[in-house]
């Protein structure tokens, strides 16, 4: 008797711990869910527009894609690498000097899962700073590396 109430004990504790696991990873995959901060999927318009967004810069590419930009008259969003902006500085200001929105892709591109809220912090923050010292005004939004969500920080 006492031996069937350890496997029933065990079972449930495997099935527990398998329905969890499974859970954590459909959340991990979501495109639609986050535990902290707010996502932006749409925003309302009456204007037929479409988002045009640019991640993992500034690179040797960015300067032929502000001029493309200008030359069609479009504004675009570029979520930039903190590390690269350092490398990269005047590209920086060149995209805010062309009106377009410079935003935060973390500063070193690293998974933002199992990260201390500390390491998370610094990446959002030194991203910030240098953003700033391209000379954008804005609101900074923030874009996970990998798109995902899963993040321990609540200063976004």
């Amino acid at each position: 008797m006492k031996r069937k109430k350890v496997i029933t004990i065990s079972f449930t504790f495997i099935l527990i711990l398998l329905t969890a696991g499974y859970a954590l990873f459909k959340v991990s995959k979501s495109r639609t869910f986050q535990f902290f901060g707010e996502i932006v999927p749409r925003v309302e318009t009456n204007e037929k527009v479409v988002a045009l967004t640019f991640d993992d810069g500034p690179t040797e590419y960015t300067q032929d894609v502000l001029k493309t930009l200008e030359e069609k008259d479009v504004r675009a969003t570029f979520f930039v690498m903190g590390s690269e902006l350092e490398k990269e500085p005047e590209i920086g200001k060149e995209i805010a000097l062309a009106r377009h929105e410079l935003a935060n892709h973390s500063y070193s591109h690293q998974r933002m899962w199992f990260k201390s809220q500390s390491f998370i912090a610094d990446e959002i923050e030194k991203t910030n700073t240098l953003i700033r010292e391209a000379g954008y005004k804005g609101d900074i939004h923030f874009r996970p590396p990998s798109g995902k969500r899963f993040l321990g920080y609540h200063g976004i």
